[in-house]
């Protein structure tokens, strides 16, 4: 698979190199309309309204605006820190780097952000506005919180991190919207973490991709520590970590917006809650209640400020200046691009040489040493590469990764793809110089094809990069009949050769030490994940013995006092001493059975797992329900959805039977009046499991109450309550089969249980 450019869609997983690949492809990321149309407005100088502001009134109150948006504030990041000197950490920091004056072209030309037509679909499922409220509200958060710490962190700059936290769910919904809702839909469905999702169906997740933007954005350390670690435990992050801080600050923040649900972030688990990370960084619970009562207020204020500006037609007129001033700017930068690198190639190649290890940064990526490569082989033989005639440099991956290539042509921006290696490829065997690309290329490609989209083989020279023995790059240069610029550019290599292979070799090892902690971070968040969950089955297991010891020493004394109880009840000589006595020892009975119970809870017996009928069981667990004695077994109405024909699941028939009677029996205890309750049964392709849903016609669960649905002994009914061992021991059926139990629930509109088990056959 190759990638160029934006993605549509995947036709597998999106490998790491050709996520960097897309990353420095993209000029910039979709803002909201309302926040850049007032931003424009300002850097264009006509002002909110139509009334023209003055230069100092109209720089202040853009860096106000554009702070609020997390794709102009990245913008006006990178473009001011590509400028090298001390990088700006706030939008007016890059705003006075850059000089407003500067400002307006480079929002115009689109090299802050690129503009989604008005009126076109969101093909990604990811709500604009939604997510734009979920990130302001986590700027707002972060912001006050380090108002309240003892720490050097400045609180525009926290603003700013919190903004852009999520910056890397931009660069995969706007560069993959079809395969971005897939991921987007599994996350609500699920009710889970979108990271998740991300990784199984991209292969990537954002915390990675808002890390590689950010890296080559250059926002900064602290930027690129929180878009790439927010969502890690504080504990686990390294003391050397750039912004270690700043990362918790984002992190509590984040779990602040979520848990009062301004925006969308796509994300619904908590595996630390808010006030567990308060308490790490030294915040009050006072404290933590106050900002967060705050949050939504404050986003709320302002989103209401863009609100009346830019209705009716003003998004048109926008549209329309936009795109004018684009077609200007654009035909000028090119012009002007294409005059520099003709000016430059005559300057001299040697003088672009001497100037080549200057210009290898400490974090250039093996993409910024193959560019440096081709600039060097072009001046080296006195021309500039055109679009008919492209220079193309190529390296070798380590291992089993794929090869990396670039193509320049003179004024235009470079072209990046990645193919597949010959698996006969052999890197340590130095290739014979002077050989024929087509004769090259064909030994370390295991597919030509793709490469015969920009250049003709059998017109092109062969140029090879061999580092301590071992070949890991060259250039593709035109000219097969060889000439002048040939024997200037074997000069070149015969003079720079090494010193061009040894940067290209040390630029990729620390390439594959960046990915290896990529790849580390991802599992200690599934390591967190599995702490958590064998700290349940431990807990689990601690109960158990308990229940166990407590069942055998109080059952001894528990059948003395039974059987005296009835034996004085024998003997008694008035009916009320008899009823006193009776009800001693029904008391004892149901002691025993909450120990039965707790026991049954702790240690279920190991599941009989065989392939069960779906649609047969449902029906099963209706009729159960109708023959039992709950007060509403005849007057509920139930629904039993049609499922798939022959839908079958793997699971212990008796649990899930009597987990599933369980939740029915809970669905019909929890509705006011006659419960309307229906059961549905579904294939969820992405975890090839079958996914039952029960769902009720009651009031909804309050979040407190959702928070301890599945804590044994809990009990939200006030009078005549159950034992609150149902739910609990349902979930621990469904675990014990292998699957998973949550819950959604919504205040006036029902709740629905997602059981998810084992699909049968596949």
């Amino acid at each position: 698979m190759k990638v160029q450019g934006q993605v549509e869609s995947l036709r597998s997983r999106l490998t790491v190199q050709q996520l960097d690949q897309f990353v420095r492809s993209l000029r910039g990321l979709s803002p909201v309309g309302l926040v850049a149309g007032r931003a424009l407005a300002l850097a264009t100088g006509s002002g909110l309204d139509g009334v023209p502001s003055n230069g100092a009134d109209a720089e202040e109150e853009f860096a106000d605006l554009a702070r609020l948006d997390p794709s102009l504030t990245a913008g006006l990041l990178a473009l001011a820190n590509r400028r090298g000197g001390r990088g700006a950490a706030t939008v007016a920091g890059a705003v006075e780097k850059i000089g407003f004056d500067a400002v307006w072209p480079a929002v115009l030309s689109g090299q802050v952000f690129q503009l989604w037509a008005w009126g076109q679909p969101n093909d990604s499922g990811l709500d604009g506005r939604a997510f734009w409220k979920h990130c302001l509200a986590v700027a707002a958060a972060a912001e006050m919180l380090v108002g309240r710490m003892n720490c050097r962190i400045d609180p525009p700059e926290a603003f700013v991190a919190g903004l852009l936290h999520d910056i890397g769910k931009l660069v995969l919904s706007q560069g993959l919207p079809k395969t971005y809702r897939r991921a987007v839909d599994a996350a609500v469905r699920h009710n889970g973490n979108i990271g998740d999702y991300e990784r199984d169906i991209i292969g990537v997740d954002h915390s990675v991709a808002g890390l590689h933007l950010a890296r080559y954005w250059r926002l900064g350390g602290g930027i690129e520590s929180v878009t790439w670690l927010a969502h890690q435990a504080g504990e686990a992050i390294p003391e050397a970590i750039e912004g270690r801080m700043l990362v918790e600050v984002v992190t509590l923040a984040d779990a602040i917006a979520r848990d009062r649900r301004v925006g969308f972030s796509g994300n619904f688990t908590f595996p630390r809650s808010p006030k567990q990370l308060a308490e790490r960084l030294g915040i009050s619970p006072d404290g933590l209640a106050e900002i967060s009562d705050a949050v939504a207020k404050r986003v709320e204020d302002y989103v209401d400020r863009f609100a009346p500006q830019w209705s009716g037609g003003g998004e048109a007129t926008y549209r329309g200046l936009l795109m004018e001033a684009n077609s200007r700017l654009g035909k000028l930068n090119e012009q002007l691009s294409q005059r520099a690198e003709t000016l430059a190639g005559r300057a001299g190649a040697f003088e672009r040489v001497r100037e080549f290890a200057g210009s290898i940064l400490p974090d250039a990526s093996v993409f910024d040493v193959l560019g440096r490569v081709a600039t060097i082989a072009a001046a080296g033989a006195g021309v500039t590469p055109t679009p008919a005639e492209p220079l193309v440099t190529y390296c070798v991956g380590r291992g089993n990764e794929e090869v990396t290539l670039v193509r320049s042509a003179g004024g235009q921006a470079p072209t990046f793809m990645t193919c597949g290696r010959n698996p006969r490829f052999e890197a340590e065997r130095e290739p014979v110089f002077g050989t024929s690309a087509a004769a090259m290329m064909s030994s370390v490609l295991d597919d030509t094809e793709p490469l015969s989209e920009w250049v003709d083989l059998s017109s092109y020279l062969h140029r090879p990069l061999v580092c301590g023995g071992r070949w890991i790059g060259g250039v593709l240069y035109p000219g097969a009949g060889g000439g002048a610029g040939s024997d200037r550019l074997d000069g070149v290599f015969e003079a720079l050769g090494e010193m061009i292979a040894l940067a290209l070799a040390m630029t990729q090892a620390k390439s594959c030490a960046v990915r290896l902690s990529e790849q580390l971070a991802g599992a200690s968040e599934v390591l967190a994940g599995s702490q958590d969950a064998l700290a349940e089955v431990e807990n689990l297991a601690v109960v158990g013995e308990m229940a166990a010891g407590a069942g055998h020493e109080l059952n001894n004394p528990l059948t003395v006092i039974s059987g005296r109880a009835q034996l004085m009840c024998e003997r008694a000589d008035s009916e009320e001493e008899r009823t006193a006595w009776r009800h001693i020892a029904d008391q004892c009975q149901k002691i025993s059975d909450i120990i039965s119970d707790l026991m049954d809870f702790a240690s279920p017996p190991e599941p009989r797992a065989a392939a069960q009928d779906v649609a047969e069981l449902l029906g099963e667990v209706v009729a159960s329900f109708r023959a039992s004695d709950h007060r509403q077994s005849q007057s509920a109405a139930i629904d039993v959805a049609g499922s798939p024909d022959g839908l079958a699941m793997m699971a212990d028939r008796g649990q899930v039977h009597a987990a599933l009677l369980e939740l029915v029996t809970n669905a019909a205890t929890a509705a006011e009046g006659t419960p309307n309750i229906r059961l549905a049964a579904e294939v969820d392709e992405i975890d090839n499991a079958v996914l039952l849903t029960v769902s009720d016609s009651g009031p909804g669960m309050a979040s407190d109450t959702l928070a301890k649905a599945f804590t044994p002994f809990f009990s939200a009914q006030a009078a005549g309550r159950r034992r609150g061992l149902g739910l609990p021991r349902a979930r621990r059926y469904v675990v014990n089969n292998g699957g998973r139990m949550w819950i959604k629930t919504l205040a006036g509109e029902g709740t629905t249980v997602y059981v998810q088990l084992r699909r049968a056959g596949k």
